[in-house]
């Protein structure tokens, strides 16, 4: 689908296109936030999955995510993705 059909006027968005019918995943970001897709360094490859650093104007910056559902089995309980996250944003901090 193409972007002009998904887009929310005074947003941004991150989008990850399934390879097979049906499915995908968007994350919705406010166009005055500043942020960071984190896809890349955070997200598992077996996850349709999108993240991104969300910076505040004042504060720490939060990490927004977007998961497909039908992905998640036992094995990928939220309790596992949640850690796996953070064990790959520390390693990330510690490159940087």
């Amino acid at each position: 689908m193409p972007d002009n059909k998904i887009s929310i006027p005074v947003y941004n968005f991150i989008r990850k296109d399934q390879n097979r019918a049906g499915g995908s995943v968007v994350l919705y970001i406010w166009d005055n936030a500043a942020f960071y897709d984190r896809e890349a360094d955070l997200v598992p490859s077996s996850l349709e999955m999108v993240c991104a650093e969300i910076n505040r104007l004042q504060g720490k910056s939060f990490l927004g995510i977007s998961l497909q559902t039908r992905t998640w089995t036992y094995s990928t309980s939220a309790r596992h993705l949640f850690s796996e996250v953070s064990r790959r944003e520390q390693r990330v901090n510690i490159i940087r």
